[in-house]
Formats: structure tokens, C-alpha cells, sequence
């Protein structure tokens, strides 16, 4: 299961199903993780054999994950020889795009780490962008200098959304609803064409 930006649905009002097999050839147990990198997603529910249904999803407190990080994920086990078929379903009101890897723990919490810290250096510069285009305003009293620091700031929160950045720093009991993510997204066009 692989793919850099997954089946993309669009907004639709019916539920995704995906369906697939997993399968252990070794001869000692496996565990990987099922990882649904799209934030956006509202809710993402998944079907294991024995074990209870397990939602996540934007709408969804980051404490309910079965693993503390930025991506949606679900915990798979194998035994020996064993295979597995697992049901994923998806829905809610945001557009639905379905990226799914395989991981192992190790693996996603490298790779969780790189992302962070190229997001942290893109965000920096972004912020640091915005203060100095605030204090050019202040000295030059030029509004396209407060127009670009508004877009920036409005565009650096809107990817925070996307990637779930904005989630990690928020208290755990405040979803970001897609309304968010629109209002944003919509912010940062507005104060763009104002600059331009």
C-alpha cells in the first residue's frame, strides 16, 4: 500500500471503502503501522480482524490515535505465515484523499522527525517574513508591506491545518473542523490580491 498523494475522491458526501490484504511471510510476528497521511480526512475508520472498529480523523481529538504523531494511524499485527484482509472506511464534509503506507515504527518516527524539522525551518521563515514585513509598514507606511504580512501569516496557518501541525499545537480537546482550513485558505487569497 503505497502512494504519495493516494486516491484523491474529492468532496463527495458517500463513504470510501478500501479494501486490501496484509501478509506476514516471515516466521516470527510483525507489527506495522497503517498510516493515513492526509489530515484533512474527517473521519477514517478501520476493520481488523479481532479487534473493535477504530476511528481518527481531523474531527477526531488527537488523544483518540492509536499513535501520538501527525498522520493518521492504525496499528497492524501479524503473526507467523499469517494474512490478513483489512477494510478502511472514510468520510465527512473535506475533500477525501487517501495516501496509505505500511510502517515500521522506527521508519515512521524518522521520517515524522525530517518532516518536522524541514516544516519548522519552512514555518520560521514564513513568521520571520511576516514580522518584517509588520515593522516595514510601521516605518514606510506602505499597506502592501501589512498585506503580505497578513498573507503570509494566513498562508502559514492554512498549511499548518494541512499537515496537522496546527492540531500537535492546540490542547488535544480542540478539533481543527475543515471550516478552519477554509477560512484560511480564503484569508490568504483575499490579503494576496490585496497585496498584489
Amino acid at each position: 500500500v503505497h502512494g504519495t498523494f493516494g486516491p484523491n475522491y474529492g468532496f463527495t458526501r458517500s463513504a470510501v471503502w478500501v479494501r486490501f490484504a496484509v501478509e506476514n511471510a516471515g516466521e516470527s510476528p510483525l507489527e506495522r503501522w497503517l498510516v493515513v497521511d492526509q489530515p484533512t480526512v474527517e473521519h477514517v475508520e478501520v476493520f481488523r480482524e479481532g479487534l473493535p472498529p477504530a476511528t481518527e480523523g481531523s474531527l477526531h481529538p488527537p488523544s483518540e490515535r492509536e499513535l501520538p504523531g501527525r498522520a493518521v494511524s492504525f496499528r497492524v499485527v501479524l503473526g507467523p505465515r499469517e494474512r490478513r484482509e483489512i477494510y478502511l472506511r472514510a468520510w465527512g464534509d473535506a475533500e477525501i484523499q487517501l495516501p496509505m503506507d505500511l510502517w515500521e515504527l522506527g521508519g515512521l518516527a524518522a521520517s515524522d522527525r525530517v518532516f518536522s524539522l524541514w516544516a519548522g525551518l519552512g514555518y520560521g521563515v514564513m513568521f520571520a517574513l511576516a514580522i518584517y514585513n509588520a515593522f516595514l509598514f510601521f516605518f514606510v507606511r506602505d499597506r502592501g508591506h501589512l498585506f503580505y504580512a497578513a498573507y503570509v501569516v494566513c498562508a502559514a496557518l492554512w498549511v499548518m491545518c494541512l499537515d496537522d501541525t496546527m492540531q500537535r499545537l492546540l490542547p488535544p480537546s480542540i478539533p481543527t473542523p475543515h471550516a478552519f482550513n477554509v477560512a484560511l485558505a480564503t484569508s490568504s487569497s483575499v490579503f494576496a490580491t490585496l497585496f498584489a
